[in-house]
């Protein structure tokens, strides 16, 4: 019994050993309050180390050989889990460049390197590679120097407007490119420079930068819902100039710690490599980290599938600071029509649905890792926010809600894990688009553009 008091005297002294120095780290050095995972670490190490003194203590009155079997059985199980744990991240973890070639940027956070490749994976719904054009998006490059015969129009937006997960010529930019076609003196483009979790402040920003080059007829601003809080969240690192003027959202920073530092590190390699505590670990941030609105990051906001990056969808009478929330979307709305009046060129805002919002098959298993497994109601409060938001203020609005709605195809709009559009998805979005451009762009610009009919419906 001797070797085994010295193996739980070692194992006792490692884990008050881990914990002080987890509380050092965070409390002294990084100076931080101890944050959910963290938390949970330390209640975890607290544990075993009860755990540890109670196996000690029951030694002592003689009952080492119960204690023997406990120890043998938790090193078993222990064995078991990083068995079970790497195997898991060998065979179901994907090695490659996953959405590795975003860069830092000073003024819209981060961006996709021009001509570079990126690679969207999902390992139930899609593997799926494209190529960045010159400026830094989905789809064919794009030149400065327009042709008088080329209308264009520009589609402002986050990872579903970029088409997250489908091949570019499934993008429903490219679709309603196609569908709308035009007349032979004006052929109409359809550009996407849309971004990963991008929100309407840089969308705003991005036109502004690129307004010159991009020599839009057109630009039309794509809403997700996601966008409400990710939003509130870059405008909390954003600089801000006289009036309100967004300066920039620099993202440098950010990005370079990920390159250097430790502890990003070690995330990263655990994200990559281990699939149980993965898990355990977005379960334990997603479902037990969120806190007040005003008390998030932009880590917890945008990079991390969370209940309440949604709530406002869901029918919860007293949620919390909407209007505060949608504020900023608004503001950013406002000055990217401004900016597109100032150029000579109209603006479109639209929005569209999760898969939770459309019906109960879509999404599915996916929404309960956002939402969870309990019964919800719908609430349409922030479509509607818009809708009146653009009436008062002369904006169109292309609301798509009802189109998803009534789809009755067999084949899914949404991926049944991933939160995007499948390519009929996208066929749906593009057509929902085109039925309002259609008698649009006959009307205030006299071109001609054909509505197809596209139909999200199985084709036979």
């Amino acid at each position: 019994m001797n070797k085994l008091r010295i193996f739980i005297y070692a194992n006792l002294a490692a884990a008050l050993a881990l914990l002080a120095a987890l509380l050092v780290w965070k409390l002294v050095l990084a100076g931080e309050k101890p944050g959910t995972l963290v938390l949970g670490i330390s209640s975890f190490l607290i544990l075993y180390s009860i755990f540890c003194a109670a196996s000690l203590a029951a030694i002592k009155t003689g009952r080492g050989g119960t204690v023997l079997k406990l120890w043998l059985f938790l090193v078993m199980m222990a064995v078991f889990y990083v068995i079970v744990d790497f195997a898991g991240g060998y065979f179901i973890f994907e090695r490659g460049d996953m959405g590795s070639k975003n860069v830092g940027d000073e003024y819209v956070h981060h961006k996709y390197a021009p001509f570079s490749e990126i690679r969207k994976y999902n390992p139930y719904d899609f593997d799926v590679r494209s190529t960045v054009n010159n400026l830094g998006w989905r789809g064919k490059d794009v030149s400065a120097d327009k042709a008088a015969s080329e209308f264009r129009i520009v589609l402002l937006g986050d990872s579903f407007t970029m088409g997250y997960g489908v091949k570019d010529e499934e993008m429903f930019s490219q679709v309603l490119e196609s569908c709308l076609g035009g007349s032979a003196d004006k052929r109409i483009r359809v550009i996407s420079a849309a971004v990963s979790s991008y929100s309407p402040i840089l969308e705003y920003m991005t036109l502004k930068r690129n307004i010159d080059a991009l020599k839009p007829d057109l630009v039309i601003m794509a809403f997700d819902m996601s966008d409400l809080l990710n939003e509130f969240a870059y405008r909390k690192m954003a600089e801000f100039g006289d009036g309100g003027e967004p300066l920039k959202v620099s993202g440098v920073e950010q990005y370079e710690e990920s390159r250097t530092s430790t502890q990003l590190k070690i995330r990263n390699w655990v994200y990559s490599h281990l699939f149980i505590t993965t898990a355990l670990t977005e379960l334990v941030v997603n479902r037990l980290g969120d806190g007040n609105i005003d008390d998030m990051n932009l880590e917890e906001v945008v990079t991390r599938e969370r209940r309440s990056m949604l709530e406002h969808t869901l029918d919860i009478p007293d949620y919390e600071d909407f209007d505060g929330s949608i504020g900023g979307v608004e503001d950013s709305v406002l000055r990217t029509r401004d900016l597109c009046e100032r150029h000579g060129c109209k603006f479109i805002l639209t929005a569209y649905p999760y898969g939770h919002q459309v019906n109960s098959t879509e999404w599915v298993p996916g929404r309960y890792t956002y939402l969870g497994k309990s019964e919800f109601e719908i609430s349409d409060r922030t479509v509607l926010a818009l809708e009146d938001f653009c009436a008062r203020n002369g904006i169109p609005f292309i609301n798509t809600f009802p189109d998803f709605r009534s789809y009755r195809g067999e084949e899914l709009l949404y991926f049944k894990h991933d939160p995007h559009w499948t390519p009929t998805g996208h066929r749906l979005m593009a057509g929902s688009l085109a039925k309002f451009l259609v008698p649009y762009l006959e009307t205030e610009f006299g071109v001609h553009a054909e509505n197809c009919g596209i139909s999200a419906e199985r084709s036979q």
